[in-house]
């Protein structure tokens, strides 16, 4: 069963990480990391000092990253719903 739940909001230029325990209380507070490898090794040394082990942690990613702008499509999509 897993003990740790990592959730990772991700975006271009960093990364926001959230840990909690299995009954959804936050392990420490959370905390963001750069889009790089420095970013990744913080993250691997936060999670181990919060016990999050490869054997007992699920991670959850966002599905995709932006660049905090609107996509063309949604941006169109928004002109066309505007226009009607």
């Amino acid at each position: 069963m897993a003990e740790r739940f990592v959730g990772i909001d991700v975006a271009l230029r960093e990364h926001r990480i959230a840990v909690l325990d299995r009954d959804g209380e936050a392990v420490g507070p959370s905390f963001t990391i750069a889009a790089s490898t420095d970013g990744v090794t913080t993250l691997l040394r936060t999670l181990d000092a919060r016990a999050a082990t490869a054997a007992q942690t699920l991670i959850g990613l966002e599905a995709r990253a932006t660049s905090g702008k609107p996509s063309k499509r949604r941006s169109s999509a928004r002109a066309t719903a505007s226009s009607c």
